[in-house]
């Protein structure tokens, strides 16, 4: 009977308009591994299986380049497993921004990185600089932005040594 009265109730407040579905206006940082061969030489012969970040820091920079706009500023706590299916690392509500263009993003992680292999654990590698895309993107009302992370992270591996992959970032308007 109640399941009856809630569709009932349901159709009556659709049909007048009353239901509306707001969407996000998020950005979305995800991060996946790729089994790619990086573009730079690697004297690898195996890929990790994980990789641990630890992220610090998400800022855009204005179009004119005047102004850094801090999204995230952490204290060390968000780690996160990278592995080879795209997760969320970081999200937030950018409506505040409607209208700004800006023309980078700088998502910096703790320096040490590390991992495990098929055949070694503890595994750790040092990043030297925060990621960087320079590339304008407009925050819309209504819509988020996607920036993707991906690791191209085949061979880097050898024994108990682990190279630094290579990042590849974009992102774009949803």
């Amino acid at each position: 009977m109640s399941v009856y009265i809630f569709l009932v109730l349901l159709g009556f407040i659709s049909g007048c308009g009353g239901l509306s579905v707001v969407p996000e206006q998020k950005i979305s940082i995800e991060m996946y591994a790729a089994n790619e061969t990086p573009e730079t030489a690697v004297s690898g012969d195996t890929s990790p299986i994980y990789q641990s970040y630890t992220l610090l820091n998400v800022s855009l920079l204005s179009q004119d380049g005047s102004e850094v706009v801090t999204l995230f500023e952490g204290d060390g706590s968000r780690s996160y497993k990278v592995v080879s299916r795209p997760q969320i690392v970081y999200s937030k509500d950018i409506s505040l921004y409607n209208g700004k263009e800006f023309s980078a993003i700088s998502v910096g992680f703790a320096t040490t990185v590390t991992g495990a292999s098929s055949e070694q654990e503890n595994l750790s590698m040092n990043l030297s600089d925060p990621l960087e895309l320079y590339s304008a993107v407009t925050v819309e009302e209504g819509k988020g932005i996607d920036v993707l992370i991906r690791l191209k992270w085949k061979n880097t591996v050898s024994g108990s040594t682990m190279e630094l992959p290579q990042y590849v970032l974009s992102w774009s308007a949803k």
